[in-house]
């Protein structure tokens, strides 16, 4: 049991190590690549270049096997014809008056005084040198007369080495009875036309054989036996061989011939193409690695980029370049990352906007207390008040402030709890001029001031919620305040056009650098030291809520325009002429 439960404890590290040695000794994508162009490419051209030799050394063989048998066929012709030409030499011989005379009886020998007649001196001396021996028998086969040695009467000599006999009639040239036989002794190789071998097959060898034992008629410098089979080698030498038998002379010929002569050519030719295929692979498998590592030193740069995003670099991206499938998964990864990215700022915001709703309800729930108190110990200030008196009015109006600030936080409670709010028809300028004037004190203390232009010809009606849209105003209205120098000046304008409602506040301060700007809008990101970096995203959410859209235009040294649309109660208007009212610190405008 114990050994079974160690076991089983070691297999999962023993799983993970295996697995790591798999990984381990896998191949890359570019040993893969490469793999498969070399057994895509190198072993079917391989393959094709053992082909084409043997195809070159077949093609070889097959033209030496032609001209073998071509060279062949005029020999036999040739044989057959000399064959002939001695038969009709020997007949010639026979059909002399001397020979016939000596034959029937007439003479006892051909010779008188030592000396041929001019006849059969003549006729001899024709096949003196093609038959070494002449032999006539008459017709009971006794010898009547014998003929050899050279022409003219040479002393001949017995002829060395196979012969072949020849036989031939003999008849009466006058009654064309028999008168006996000649017979002659014939050498093969004077019937052979050995001259002709010489331009059509060089290095060839021609045999001659007896057709009934087989035995060889000429010498040759080669095993005779292996004259007699297709092909064979000698002397390091693939050999072909062509065997043509006759009737007449009864002989069987064979020719043989190297076959490197012509074979040696065409693998040469060969192993050339061959080899400048290996080479045009060679280049093309160079080609392939160059181009397999562009792609993976690509797609190894994303799966690095991949492990950077995996560890929370978000702001890691590749360079979309390569082939157009790389060039686009290039893309798409920047894209994803890009998008990953921005949904994580959305799950940060929101985490942020939820603790600060939660923020909000308990500011509101310690701020709103207070208040109540304020406003009942107010109420029974102004009751304890003369109606003419100035006190009283002032009371009133610091009832009416708290009211409007007891709405807002409740507005700003009922947003930051559900991001929804109370939507009604509004006249956008009457939030706007409650922010104007509660932004008042602050652009006094900058020694700057606010100008309000109304070109909404007389509407700017929206659905909206007046609480929000005032902490809207207010918010964007301290922010121009704070970024302007003593003298400076924000222009509020208030359009109507488009079935819009535009709001622009445009301030001539400082402006926002460009890498904050795209982060003023983030929950408790602040450009100022003492800013809670709440103002902005809580403008935002109004706009969206609202249905509208907030925008903020930035250039240092130039200003800030911060732009608010909202959908129009009752399309556009045409503009009338501007109304314009300033807020300087001095007046208390109650309306625009």
């Amino acid at each position: 049991m114990t050994l079974a439960t160690s076991s089983q404890t070691v297999t999962p590290h023993a799983s993970r190590a295996r697995r790591s040695l798999l990984r381990s000794r896998s191949f890359s994508l570019r040993t893969r690549l490469l793999l498969v162009v070399l057994l895509g490419v190198l072993l079917p051209l391989g393959l094709v270049g053992l082909w084409l030799v043997g195809v070159a050394e077949r093609s070889g063989e097959a033209l030496v096997r032609r001209r073998l048998e071509r060279s062949l066929h005029e020999i036999v012709q040739q044989t057959g014809v000399n064959w002939v030409s001695r038969r009709s030499q020997l007949l010639r011989l026979a059909e002399t008056p001397a020979v016939q005379s000596l034959l029937r009886g007439e003479r006892t020998e051909l010779a008188a005084a030592g000396a041929l007649p001019p006849d059969v001196a003549e006729a001899w001396g024709d096949i003196a040198d093609a038959a070494a021996v002449v032999i006539l028998r008459d017709t009971a086969g006794d010898v009547r007369g014998r003929l050899e040695g050279g022409a003219g009467g040479a002393p001949g000599t017995e002829p060395r080495g196979p012969v072949l006999p020849v036989r031939i009639p003999v008849y009466d040239v006058a009654s064309a009875k028999p008168l006996g036989i000649v017979e002659a002794q014939v050498p093969p190789g004077v019937l052979l036309p050995t001259g002709l071998l010489l331009t059509s097959v060089g290095g060839s060898v021609l045999a001659a054989f007896d057709p009934e034992s087989g035995a060889p008629l000429l010498p040759v410098s080669i095993d005779p036996d292996l004259l007699k089979t297709d092909g064979f080698r000698w002397g390091g030498e693939r050999w072909l061989a062509v065997q043509r038998g006759l009737r007449e002379p009864p002989l069987r010929l064979a020719l043989a011939a190297p076959t490197e002569p012509f074979t040696a050519p065409l693998q040469a030719a060969t192993r050339r193409g061959t080899l400048a295929l290996l080479l045009a692979v060679a280049a093309t498998v160079l080609l392939a690695t160059l181009a397999t590592r562009r792609i993976t030193r690509s797609l190894e740069r994303m799966a690095e980029a991949a492990d950077a995003v995996s560890r929370g670099e978000l702001d890691r991206s590749v360079a979309a370049e390569g082939p157009d499938e790389i060039e686009r998964l290039g893309r798409a990864f920047n894209t994803m990352t890009e998008s990953l990215r921005r949904t994580l700022q959305r799950l940060s915001h929101q985490e942020a906007l939820a603790a600060m709703g939660e923020l909000a309800s308990s500011i509101a729930h310690e701020v709103r207390n207070p208040l109540t108190s304020i406003r009942l110990d107010l109420e029974r200030a102004a009751e304890r008040v003369e109606d003419q008196d100035r006190t009283r009015e002032l009371l009133r109006r610091a009832i009416r402030e708290i009211d409007r600030l007891d709405a807002s936080v409740a507005g700003a409670l009922r947003l930051a709890r559900s991001g929804r709010v109370e939507l009604s028809v509004v006249d956008v300028r009457e939030p706007l001029a409650a922010a104007v004037a509660a932004a008042g004190p602050r652009f006094a203390s900058r020694g700057a001031r606010a100008e309000v232009v109304d070109r909404s010809g007389g509407s700017a009606h929206a659905r909206g919620d007046a609480a929000a849209l005032e902490q809207l105003f207010l918010n964007l209205l301290l922010n121009a305040a704070d970024a302007l120098e003593p003298g400076g000046r924000a222009v509020v304008r208030v359009e109507s056009a488009d079935g819009r409602v535009r709001v622009t506040i445009e301030d001539n301060g400082a402006g926002i650098p460009p890498e904050q700007l795209e982060r003023v809008f983030d929950a408790f990101y602040s450009t100022k030291s003492e800013g809670t970096g709440l103002g902005l995203a809580i403008a935002r959410r109004i706009a969206t809520a609202l249905g509208g859209a907030l925008t903020l235009e930035s250039e240092r040294g130039v200003g800030t325009t911060a732009r608010l649309t909202l959908p129009a109660e009752s399309g556009g208007v045409t503009p009338a002429t501007p109304s314009v009212s300033k807020w300087n610190g001095g007046a208390d405008p109650d309306a625009l």
